[in-house]
């Protein structure tokens, strides 16, 4: 699913209630949300080492662990949520999971960047992407900057005028 939009129309809404719709009940813990953003990461999103106090850990990520909890219940159904998914490098975040995402690919396995281990999406996720195109990002964030007190001042274009070896504006 892919609902596109400007901010504050309620995206984030009308996906959890398609959720719970398809879930035919309200259970929040077979949803999870995540909001990308640029420094966004395949380390956030899947696994990688985070500083510990012994120094780095191997540490899971939220797509990872909620993979693994649908795993556990291959007959209930899971919604994962993201948003503003342009925002995101998806390269960077999905890394070799961008195959696996895909319908087709569910519940093949695939060999992680961190470690030995075998990992597969199950048939049982549901993933639903909110982005908003570009040009309504602009808009936004104009408003944005229009409402908290800074002004944009618009200017046009010169106009260049050559006469001989030099030009006047």
């Amino acid at each position: 699913q892919d609902i596109p939009g400007v901010p504050g129309i309620g995206k984030t809404f009308l996906s959890k209630r398609l959720a719970y719709s398809i879930l035919e009940q309200k259970d929040d813990d077979k949803i999870e949300f995540v909001q990308f953003h640029q420094n966004y990461s395949y380390e956030d999103f899947i696994m990688g080492y985070k500083p510990s106090k012994e120094g780095f850990a191997l540490k899971y990520g939220v797509f990872y662990n909620f993979c693994k909890k649908a795993e556990q219940n291959p007959n209930d159904k899971y919604f994962f949520i993201i948003d503003e998914i342009n925002r995101g490098n998806l390269s960077k975040i999905f890394g070799e999971l961008m195959m696996l995402i895909e319908n087709n690919y569910r519940a093949q396995t695939i060999k992680l960047a961190y470690g030995d281990e075998k990992f597969s999406v199950p048939k049982n996720i549901y993933i639903d992407r909110k982005r908003v195109p570009l040009r309504l990002m602009i808009l936004h964030l104009s408003h944005i900057f229009l409402t908290d007190g800074l002004t944009f001042i618009l200017v046009p274009p010169c106009l260049l005028v050559t006469i001989g070896n030099s030009a006047v504006l």
